[in-house]
């Protein structure tokens, strides 16, 4: 059970989200969702103690709304910044494996917000990294990242030992950060062409566990 009286929102409120998510339980409220957007994340950036809280009732919510899918997506693609309830959160495990589930079985019929929904699924499976560079802004970048993301989604989820796929996540990263990650990374797109060709030759070169198929790499 959910003390609210300690969970404050974006707004260091602890008693409107609360009335919100049962203004949203009941009907559909437009005005009661873009309130909880507003004090479940602050500025398209940061959540808080309330934002993790109201996990297990967005989620209940997710299956027939697209707004709580949403939102709970957003939320999942901020997890990993500082909130103050890395418990909480951990408690949540079951609540976000619910959520994870939702989402492949809702990418599965290939619906018209499937990139909001891999970005959340991503996040989900604690890739926030991918799950951010698929919200860049330049198309180039996103459709390179998309790709980058797809490939190294597939390759990690193979593994099976946390050790291991913590190597692959850096080695699949380092090529595009170099790039993407510095300063006045627009001016580096004379590097574009080297960043694709070598991470083409760290996703051909990753070890794929026995018995597994190795799936033709969307970048090249």
């Amino acid at each position: 059970m959910v003390n609210w009286a300690q969970m404050h929102d974006c707004h260091f409120d602890v008693d409107r989200v609360p009335e919100l998510l049962a203004r949203v339980e009941r009907e559909y409220d437009s005005e009661a969702w873009m309130e909880l957007g507003h004090r479940l994340i602050l500025e398209h950036d940061l959540v808080s103690p309330a934002s993790i809280a109201a996990l297990p009732r967005l989620v209940r919510l997710a299956s027939g709304s697209r707004k709580a899918r949403h939102l709970v997506g957003e939320i999942m693609e901020r997890a990993a910044s500082h909130h103050g309830c890395v418990e909480l959160l951990a408690e949540s495990v079951d609540v976000i494996a619910q959520f994870g589930a939702l989402l492949d079985r809702h990418l599965q019929s290939r619906p018209s917000d499937y990139l909001v929904t891999f970005r959340a699924l991503l996040a989900v499976e604690e890739q926030y990294h991918w799950a951010n560079a698929l919200s860049w802004p330049n198309v180039q970048l996103r459709r390179i990242a998309f790709a980058y993301a797809f490939s190294a989604r597939g390759v990690v989820l193979s593994e099976r030992t946390e050790e291991r796929k913590a190597e692959l996540l850096d080695s699949l990263t380092v090529p595009v950060w170099e790039v993407y990650g510095a300063r006045m990374w627009q001016q580096r797109i004379g590097q574009w062409d080297r960043c694709e060709q070598r991470l083409n030759a760290v996703i051909a070169d990753l070890v794929i566990l026995p018995g597994q198929q190795t799936t033709p790499s969307p970048l090249g």
